[in-house]
């Protein structure tokens, strides 16, 4: 048999996925259709219908098409795919007023963080705000799954259902970040570890605490050179940088200015600031592992940012100049606004003498009459 093209595939999945599914699945609607995702990536969706539920999770068929070229069983992988879909169907009605009423929704409302250039036609259905080359877009989280987050995108349609504008919304999700999905900041080395731990037990048949001694000896403690920014559930933990508490925390630790280097849509790498250290080859390594290592919808960016500590502001690196020049501008603006400010208290002063001295002058005058009066 001749291995199928994508769209022979796509057939094959919906005329058979239901043979792997319960009974109840016989009647219902199985479709493949195209998503829009990050970057302008359009991904093909599966969906079928559950009888007992108005949600239906959307499974992405491009990687298990890549699977099947590489020589898995067609029957293999469309076992999974059931097994996915079981594992993240919700098996009652969905009180759709969770997304549409603004009093429900607005606690759970998060931000992401995407590439505005890659995000064109995305962002053209999307409230956001532009930071750089970067884009803040807005999410409604729905819970979790085994596979993820469940979410629903805040349209350009649902903010004018909520009635609020777009700056309140932004606002809105920013203050939401602290408590609904808090920034973790680990060293390299750390997170490494925690990679390492399961392989480590597994093969070796180690407890939790053998396989972190084991790791420990293989990479001890040391002066940490780089860090990893992100969140509990390392999904679009990006978004961490919008955090300003986390931020400035982070240039305590680090011991003031760093580089942000954009891992991906879901994670940052920090990199403490030294004297002579150049951008350049900083922003060369997370092109090359864009290019190689990062999957095209999870790619944030290609250039390399920076957190001025003083000034508690982000800038891209290569704007370092033109940031400078804000900070100068600024810094004259509030010295020319308290220049102002101290000759108007000087003016107040000086008025106040000048009123004083008119005021004797006319007590003498008033006195000089009297006496003529007399």
């Amino acid at each position: 048999m001749n291995e199928m093209n994508f769209d022979e595939f796509k057939q094959a999945i919906v005329d058979n996925i239901k043979d792997y599914l319960p009974a109840k699945f016989e009647e219902s609607d199985v479709e493949v259709r195209q998503v829009l995702k990050n970057n302008d990536t359009v991904l093909d969706g599966l969906t079928i219908q559950d009888p007992d539920t108005n949600v239906a999770p959307t499974i992405y068929l491009n990687q298990f098409f890549e699977e099947y070229q590489n020589g898995r069983d067609l029957n293999d992988i469309i076992g999974d795919i059931a097994d996915v879909y079981i594992a993240n169907t919700v098996d009652k009605q969905m009180d759709v007023s969770i997304v549409t009423d603004f009093e429900k929704a607005k606690g759970n409302i998060l931000p992401r963080l995407v590439n505005a250039e890659e995000n064109q036609e995305l962002l053209a259905q999307r409230p956001h705000m532009i930071m750089d080359d970067l884009a803040v877009t807005y999410h409604l989280e729905m819970g979790k799954s085994d596979n993820g987050n469940m979410s629903v995108a805040i349209t350009n349609t649902i903010l004018d259902m909520y009635g609020i504008s777009q700056e309140e919304l932004h606002d809105l999700a920013v203050a939401n970040l602290e408590e609904k999905m808090p920034a973790t900041f680990q060293g390299m080395s750390e997170v490494v570890k925690e990679m390492m731990l399961p392989q480590i037990m597994s093969d070796l048949g180690l407890s939790k605490e053998a396989a972190l001694d084991y790791i420990e000896q293989m990479i001890p403690d040391g002066n940490e050179q780089m860090y990893v920014l992100s969140n509990d559930s390392r999904l679009h933990g990006a978004a961490a940088v919008l955090n300003e508490k986390a931020m400035e925390d982070i240039a305590e630790k680090v011991g003031g200015d760093f580089f942000i280097l954009p891992s991906s849509i879901h994670e940052l790498l920090v990199v403490p600031k030294q004297d002579g250290m150049d951008y350049s080859s900083l922003e060369a390594m997370v092109q090359e592992v864009n290019a190689t290592q990062v999957a095209p919808e999870e790619k944030l960016s290609d250039h390399v940012y920076e957190y001025d500590a003083k000034e508690k502001e982000l800038y891209r690196a290569d704007k370092a100049e033109e940031h400078e020049q804000k900070v100068e501008q600024k810094h004259a603006k509030e010295k020319g606004a308290e220049k102002e400010k101290v000759s108007i208290k000087d003016k107040l002063s000086q008025n106040k003498e000048k009123a004083a001295e008119i005021n004797k002058s006319h007590e003498k005058n008033h006195e000089k009459k009297k006496e003529v009066m007399l």
